[in-house]
């Protein structure tokens, strides 16, 4: 079987100046230390089939996987190629062939987590909710190329 071969990174417009607005939202979102539970019982709540998915599932552990998640979505849209990487092992993890993770879940996703940074950030605007989508969107699309 041939390694998995990445292609040529394509340009990614989203400015520099957006991202780094989220990233500051982010390290706000972080301090509160229930960010990542609150964001499970949001993404839960958002269809009865994505509760049961986590039932058996170590949450201290998961949360470190989404902090991560969130990072390298946030540096996908800068072009890294290492955040371009783990984006592409999610998308792998998360396809048809693994753990089958349904692409009508990913606007839930975006849901839960528009709902967990409006009540963590006590910075939240409508603006920023959009620069968020804005900035995690491409990462999310190229997940679903993988699927």
């Amino acid at each position: 079987m041939e390694p998995h071969v990445l292609p040529v990174l394509e340009l990614i417009a989203v400015p520099m100046s957006i991202v780094e607005t989220v990233r500051e939202s982010y390290a706000r979102c972080r301090q509160n230390p229930d960010f990542f539970d609150a964001f499970y019982d949001h993404f839960a709540r958002k269809s009865s089939e994505i509760g049961p998915l986590f039932s058996q599932t170590d949450m201290q552990k998961q949360n470190a996987l989404l902090s991560e998640a969130i990072d390298s979505l946030i540096s996908f849209a800068t072009g890294d190629p290492d955040a371009r990487q783990h984006v592409e092992e999610i998308g792998l993890s998360h396809s048809r062939d693994q753990l089958n993770i349904k692409p009508e879940w990913y606007p839930l996703w975006m849901e839960a987590l528009h709902d967990t940074i409006h009540e963590s950030d006590p910075k939240c605007t409508p603006q920023l909710l959009q620069d968020w989508e804005t900035v995690i969107q491409p990462g999310i699309d190229h997940i679903l190329e993988l699927h």
